[in-house]
């Protein structure tokens, strides 16, 4: 599949990585161009989605997702690669960050001032750790990697409602 979407794409010509230079013209063409691709790719998209992770697409209307699947290659494929990439970047039980001093504090040259700000970003550290955990970050997570393995895996975490999840997390599909 992805060999055939990269035989009918390549990068734009005038493509140059200093964006701060960009006019609004430059940013409107690129974004339009942009869109043009996606829009020739968007099928092969769809049918990766259909074969590899119909879940997370509707259905035909009568719930029937599964309907064109003749085993089950491409959604195992697809929950191994989320597993192992969730498994790296955030592995069971442990912190999924960590927050310590940087190269000023660092380099400010006092010991007591990397320490203290380190102390302070631990805890940082655990808060962070301790909402994310009471949320469904990691199931979010998970769906967003099944979502990266064909195209674009992205999240959005939000405030959760009052008395229920302290954090809400949903993945959003390509």
């Amino acid at each position: 599949l992805w060999v055939a979407c990269a035989r009918r794409w390549a990068p734009p010509t005038d493509w140059r990585p200093d964006m701060g230079r960009w006019s609004d013209a430059d940013v409107r063409r690129r974004a339009q161009e942009a869109e043009h691709v996606r829009a020739r790719l968007m099928g092969y998209v769809d049918m990766a989605y259909e074969y590899a992770i119909p879940w997370r697409r509707h259905g035909d209307g009568g719930g029937n997702i599964m309907g064109k699947l003749t085993d089950s290659t491409g959604p195992s494929a697809v929950q191994n690669f989320a597993g192992n990439l969730q498994l790296a970047a955030w592995p069971s039980e442990s912190r999924p960050i960590a927050l310590r001093a940087g190269p000023l504090v660092q380099h400010m040259g006092d010991p007591t001032a990397v320490a203290e700000m380190d102390r302070e970003l631990e805890l940082a550290s655990d808060m962070v750790t301790v909402l994310m955990r009471a949320g469904n970050v990691e199931l979010a997570l998970q769906e967003s990697f099944c979502d990266l393995s064909i195209g674009t895996g992205a999240m959005i975490i939000n405030p959760g409602a009052k008395g229920r999840q302290v954090l809400t997390a949903r993945s959003v599909p390509a």
